[in-house]
Order: C-alpha cells, then structure tokens, then sequence
C-alpha cells in the first residue's frame, strides 16, 4: 500500500510539471518574443486582406476606417451599435478601390487642384464652425496637424476627398 502511495504521489509530481512546461510553452509560442508589434497593433500592420485590380487592402486599411467612424461620431456609438463589422468596412473599402479604378479609366479621376478645392470648400474650423483656409502653402503645419487628426496623416486625408470627387464625377456620368 505505501509502494502503491509513492507511484501515485510521483504521477502527480510528473503531471504537474509536465502541465507547467506545457504552460510555459504556450505563453512563449503566444506572446515570446520574436512577435512584431506590427502583428499586435492593427493600425500598422500591413496584412493584405483583399487585393482590387492591383491595389491591396491592408489590416491597416480596415482599422484606420474603423477609427476614423469612430471618430465621427466622438465615441459615444459603438461599432457594434452603427453593425459595422470588419467584413462591411472591408466591403466598403472595395467599394472605395473599385470606384477609383473605374474613374480613373474612364479618365473621370480629379486632378490635384480639384482635391484642393474641395479640400478649402469643405474644410471647417470644429470651435468657430466658420470655414478656415487650410491651404498647406500658407500654414502647413496647421493643414498636417488636422489632416492627421482626421484621417491619421495627410496623404490618408487627400485620399478620402479624391475618392469624393471620383464617386461624384462617375455619379453625374451616370445619372
């Protein structure tokens, strides 16, 4: 009966440490080192999730859109709450690419002048609600400043509004 004691007391020993090493194991494989940070932050990784007629979607992509309705809406309505989930906002960004490509083909594309056009014409200061010249010539770094509170940096930010006009031209095209 002792003999019989002493093996099941050295079983147990052994299951413990093996489901210590086991546990060991899978918080080294789960969160060692050798991970980026890009794979752990989804604003900057660059996974591609969908690939329109040579232009990619990134994780990155879907997370800025995401934040960016976000945004708009200053926080106080969940994702969860507008049903936006990643599948629509990736739906939605191939929307965006399809759009673009096909105004770009029919050579309905807006040039850099309309974009900064429309950039001034729509451009609001939020405390005044009055409209406030954001031209990068004369205030740069204002202009960056706010592009980037937006849309996360400028190019983003010019984008966003290139893609407005391009849906409108191939809209008035259509209608």
């Amino acid at each position: 009966m002792l003999k019989q004691f002493a093996r099941l007391e050295r079983t147990r020993k052994s299951i413990i440490v093996g489901f210590a090493i086991l546990m060991a194991v899978s918080l080294i494989v789960f969160y060692g080192p050798g991970r980026s940070a890009r794979s752990l932050e989804p604003t900057r990784n660059t996974e591609v999730l969908a690939t329109v007629g040579g232009d990619e979607i990134t994780v990155s992509d879907v997370a800025f859109q995401k934040e960016s309705v976000q945004a708009r809406y200053g926080g106080q309505i969940s994702l969860a709450q507008l049903g936006l989930t990643n599948a629509r906002v990736l739906d939605g960004l191939i929307r965006q690419k399809i759009i673009r490509q096909e105004a770009m083909r029919l050579n309905l594309f807006p040039s850099e002048a309309d974009v900064a056009n429309e950039i001034r014409k729509q451009f609001r200061d939020p405390a005044t609600g009055q409209y406030v010249s954001i031209d990068p010539d004369k205030d740069p770094a204002r202009y960056r400043e706010r592009a980037t509170a937006i849309a996360g940096d400028v190019v983003r930010f010019e984008e966003q509004f290139r893609d407005q006009l391009a849906f409108r031209n191939l809209r008035a095209l259509v209608i």
